[in-house]
């Protein structure tokens, strides 16, 4: 399995065992604190959830992004 699966992998299973969670890209890499991603694998990894319908993603007024499970 290569990076971006396992970075895939973590974040859904973390969202499924914790399916109210939400948070940041910085917050996010708490999560995934064994993975230690980049941010920029991290943000790619997310968007490509996002394509797929497993996350979502709302803009805060402060400018953050706040990922989530969808649904």
């Amino acid at each position: 399995m290569d990076k971006s699966q396992q970075l895939k992998a973590e974040i859904v299973c973390y969202l499924a065992r914790n399916p109210d969670a939400a948070d940041t890209v910085d917050g996010i890499r708490w999560w995934l604190r064994e993975v230690r991603p980049t941010d920029e694998a991290l943000r790619r990894v997310l968007e490509e959830l996002e394509r797929d319908g497993a996350v979502l993603r709302r803009h805060l007024p402060d400018g953050k992004e706040l990922w989530s499970a969808a649904g």
